[in-house]
């Protein structure tokens, strides 16, 4: 499975023309959007760019996106908004949880960030691509190259659950990939001129990630 996992495009007519070209080059099966489509206002351009695309996409929401945005796009043929659920993707788990608040304050999911966790903590295991738009506390998440700002709640469900693989952004200059226990974290942000990652999924092989 070939995944083309993007974050924080933020309504930008360029990273929006870049999701387009790679998804058009790259070929993959599923899109995934890992938050801040927009920033706070609704956008229509991005809904139609990925509404557009001729593969499935997965959405979750970031801090700077309307939540009636997100619940628009759910009403398109080939776009799921995957909040506290699972979606099984030509035999891949993928789960997956929206929301944050802006930095610099340390993120968090929601004002009762607890009991997300504990929905989501029983929605994943170690074959799930696990969907946020933090990164968990200590893996792709310093601001200023030395501050860490990820969850640690997340952190706690990726020491609990193992899933395979964390796709988030919300960290503009920590675009990467970070082993976090046995967990693989692709933050895959386009804040700072990147374009994604392309992820590579086989059973019983390391995932393999190419950097854009």
């Amino acid at each position: 499975m070939k995944i083309y996992a993007v974050a924080d495009i933020h309504a930008k007519n360029d990273r929006i023309r870049a999701v387009e070209k790679v998804a058009a080059k790259e070929t993959p099966d599923f899109v995934v959007v890992a938050g801040d489509l927009t920033s706070y206002t609704i956008r229509p351009e991005v809904h139609r760019a990925l509404a557009r695309l001729a593969v499935p996409v997965v959405v979750v929401k970031g801090n700077t996106d309307p939540g009636r945005m997100l619940r628009r796009m759910d009403r398109s043929a080939n776009i799921t908004c995957l909040h506290l659920q699972t979606l099984d993707l030509n035999g891949v788990k993928f789960a997956g949880i929206g929301g944050t608040i802006p930095l610099p304050f340390r993120s968090k999911l929601a004002l009762r960030e607890k009991p997300l966790f504990d929905t989501i903590r029983d929605l994943v295991d170690p074959q799930t691509v696990l969907v946020t738009h933090p990164p968990p506390f200590g893996a792709r998440d310093r601001v200023l190259g030395r501050v860490h700002s990820g969850s640690r709640l997340l952190r706690n469900v990726v020491f609990s659950r193992r899933p395979r693989v964390l796709i988030c952004g919300h960290i503009h200059e920590q675009a990467g990939t970070e082993a976090l226990d046995q967990t693989l974290v692709v933050n895959c942000s386009m804040g700072c001129g990147g374009a994604g990652a392309v992820i590579s999924l086989a059973p019983d092989r390391p995932v393999c990630v190419r950097m854009l």
